[in-house]
C-alpha cells in the first residue's frame, strides 16, 4: 500500500525537484526517484480517458477489494 508522509508543496521546499518522464514511459505508476528528482509519467488524456478511469476504478473496488487508484484519480478530477 502506498503512504504518502510529504504533499508536493513540502517536497519543493526540501529540495526535491519534480520532472516529466517521457512519453515512451509504458505505465501511469511508474514513478521513479533519482538523485533528488521524482519523474512522474505523462497522463495523456483522451476522449476515452473517463470512461477508462471510471471502470478502472469499479474493477478495483469490485475484484481487488482496493481503492489506490480512487484515492489517486480523486485528486485529478
Amino acid at each position: 500500500m502506498w503512504e504518502f508522509d510529504y504533499c508536493a508543496s513540502e517536497l519543493l521546499e526540501s529540495g526535491i525537484e519534480f520532472k516529466v518522464g517521457p512519453s515512451t514511459q509504458q505505465y501511469l505508476l511508474d514513478i521513479k526517484f533519482e538523485d533528488g528528482v521524482i519523474i512522474i509519467p505523462q497522463l495523456r488524456i483522451h476522449e476515452t480517458t473517463n470512461s477508462l478511469l471510471r471502470n478502472l476504478i469499479a474493477y478495483e473496488q469490485c475484484c481487488l477489494r482496493s481503492t489506490h487508484s480512487e484515492d489517486i484519480l480523486e485528486d485529478i478530477d
